[in-house]
């Protein structure tokens, strides 16, 4: 995205600008203010013997590689985080093996391997660390009869970065929780009209000033907690607990979270995080990270393109009750954002690189607008290396070349009623289609470079309630899908879709299907 007016759309033919540096106000802090956590890693508890007092509901981010997972039980404010044992690398045909991802062969489809999990409190200071991820088969510290908080005001968004290599062998990683006021943020209570377009200058804030979270109050707000990290000789990772965690605050920015970092840049070897932003109803929030300094700095507010924002605005004045969230959420995989809009009759797709900004390519299709279509679709997007995948959630799917935005593919599956989520497999080289079809969830993988292939399987412990709440409990990201389920289990979606595959079809089992 440029730095430009994004309302200069309509005479600029395709050259809009979709974002403009907006001074905040002195009103609005300007960065998340650092501070230490206590250093009592010495006195670890164990989560068999902490309480539960509300029934679990979680929620799942994978960092951009696919690395590294995180959970949030958002009842009883616990974090784990988790290393992806079936982590699935993109790889050229001339580098594949028979065990592609981490020559992982085993059949487990759990994910078990925590790094940390530790509970906050309310104001999003952390509260206890844990030495231990509790077994829930024999966890009896539960009080399943609690329901959890029905307080439509907050909602909490979830994200984790790649692992940063800050010095040499000196590596940490990022969690970012934020509780979003959903009045305030996400439904446009008229905060913009505070903003004076101006550019403002980089701050630092003293990396000693610790911020006084007494008083353990409801309310929004957002925290990045900071690890450090070891890494064995297999390159394996571990929290380095000899050092305390480290996290940042600011009660002023809430909404959804993004890490974002550049895959595609080979001068990136050491992992630098490019940017961390906030999104909300009246636009993006760009953080900087300074690793000196050890600040995260607001210092620039994007506009949203001004097709979005005219939905965002309409969707608001037709019903004040219904948030933005999920709509913005629709428009976001990895470090894209997708903006859909007709003019004449056809459909453009404008994919933005949140990396830099920019806007990266504009497929269209001549379709006319079905206002009553519309009205119940589900987009939902995925991006390989070369590739844009789009549905409207309708049963069909269409392709792009991301480098010019020309249609090179459209396919409708009959198997399937309505479609929630999809991504690129295998390298790139298949999709998986998560879908329904007569109150039943089903996956289809497709072959792309053989439009006609296509295989359909079903889960059983795959339900339709885990699809309608998709969203929240599946991350996917470069070829990697996880699931939690209600109790904090975390398993690869690909997994057991192989597993699967190798009992009903033996004969294929070491193939790729």
């Amino acid at each position: 995205m440029s730095s430009s007016n994004p309302t200069d759309n309509n005479n600029n033919n395709n050259r809009r600008s979709s974002a403009n540096l907006v001074n905040f106000g002195k009103n609005l802090k300007k960065n998340l203010t650092f501070f230490s956590f206590k250093d009592d890693t010495n006195n670890m508890l164990s989560a068999e013997k902490d309480i539960l007092f509300k029934s679990e509901q979680y929620q799942i981010a994978i960092c951009q590689n696919g690395k590294f997972a995180v959970t949030f039980d958002t009842e009883n404010l616990r974090i784990r985080v988790l290393e992806n044992t079936d982590h699935r690398q993109f790889k050229l045909s001339e580098e594949k093996t028979n065990s592609e991802h981490n020559s992982n062969i085993q059949n487990d489809e759990e994910i078990t391997k925590t790094i940390t999990y530790f509970k906050i409190k309310e104001n999003l200071e952390i509260d206890k660390l844990y030495n231990i991820f509790p077994n829930r088969k024999n966890n009896s510290n539960v009080d399943g009869n609690i329901d959890g908080d029905t307080d439509d005001r907050y909602k909490w968004s979830l994200d984790i970065s790649n692992v940063q290599n800050y010095q040499d062998k000196k590596y940490s990683i990022f969690i970012a929780v934020s509780r979003i006021d959903v009045n305030e943020d996400m439904k446009g209570k008229g905060t913009k009209s505070d903003y004076k377009k101006n550019t403002i200058k980089k701050r630092f804030p003293n990396s000693d000033v610790r911020v006084d979270l007494s008083g353990n109050e409801t309310k929004k707000g957002t925290a990045v907690y900071r690890l450090k990290l070891k890494k064995d000789d297999n390159n394996n990772f571990d929290l380095e607990v000899k050092y305390p965690v480290t996290y940042y605050y600011s009660d002023s920015v809430s909404g959804i979270c993004k890490f974002i970092q550049n895959l595609d840049d080979i001068s990136q070897n050491k992992y630098t995080l490019k940017r961390f932003i906030v999104l909300n109803f009246n636009g993006i929030y760009n953080f900087e990270y300074n690793f000196e300094y050890r600040s995260l700095d607001l210092n620039t507010k994007f506009d949203y393109p001004k097709s979005i924002e005219d939905e965002l605005k309409h969707c608001h004045k037709e019903n004040s009750k219904e948030d933005c969230m999920d709509k913005l959420l629709a428009c976001l995989y990895n470090q894209y954002f997708l903006v859909e809009h007709y003019k004449n009759n056809v459909q453009m797709l404008e994919v933005y690189d949140l990396v830099d900004m920019s806007l990266k390519t504009t497929p269209k299709r001549v379709e006319k607008k079905d206002k009553h279509i519309r009205r119940f679709n589900h987009n939902t997007f995925s991006v390989s290396k070369l590739q844009l995948c789009f549905t409207r959630g309708l049963s069909s799917v269409k392709l792009f070349i991301m480098e010019n935005g020309l249609e090179i593919a459209s396919k409708k599956f009959d198997e399937l009623d309505k479609i929630y989520s999809l991504e690129f497999i295998y390298s790139d080289e298949k999709l998986l289609i998560i879908g329904e079809k007569n109150n039943q969830v089903k996956f289809v993988i497709w072959d792309i470079y053989n439009t006609v292939k296509a295989k359909t399987i079903t889960l059983e412990n795959f339900s339709i309630e885990d699809l309608s709440n998709c969203l929240n409990c599946l991350a996917r990201t470069s070829g990697n899908i996880l699931q939690v389920d209600k109790e904090g289990k975390v398993t690869s979606v690909l997994k057991k879709i192989e597993n699967k595959l190798k009992q009903n079809i033996p004969k294929e089992a070491k193939e790729k299907f």
